[in-house]
């Protein structure tokens, strides 16, 4: 399972633009080895396809060509936080020493 705590994309980081993120559907998708079922709607990203890929196509394929995908969300560490979002609650900020964690049949790994 993937936990995402890095910088968004940009220009979504810019203060002044508004974004809106992406959603999987619930589905049954159908791939060569079997289907994989997306039971509620999720957060953009292809996270529930770590199992799948990792057991049909090995580790290294899936790190290289799907773990780097996702929706870009999350707070900018490039800006200040915005003053008309100042008092709004539930407002997230940048972290420091943020990292991206992921786990492996070894245990979780930072990068």
């Amino acid at each position: 399972m993937l936990s995402r705590t890095c910088k968004i994309d940009s220009p979504p980081s810019d203060p002044y633009v508004v974004a809106a993120g992406g959603t999987t559907l619930p589905s049954v998708q159908v791939h060569k080895y079997g289907p994989i079922t997306v039971s509620a709607e999720r957060p953009w990203g292809w996270d529930y396809l770590q199992n799948y890929f990792v057991t049909y196509y090995g580790q290294a394929y899936y790190d290289t060509n799907l773990f780097p995908v996702g929706g870009g969300g999350g707070v900018s560490v490039n800006f200040a936080l915005p003053y008309y979002q100042a008092n709004t609650l539930g407002v997230k900020v940048s972290a420091a020493g943020q990292s991206l964690i992921y786990q492996t049949s070894s245990g979780p790994q930072r990068t």
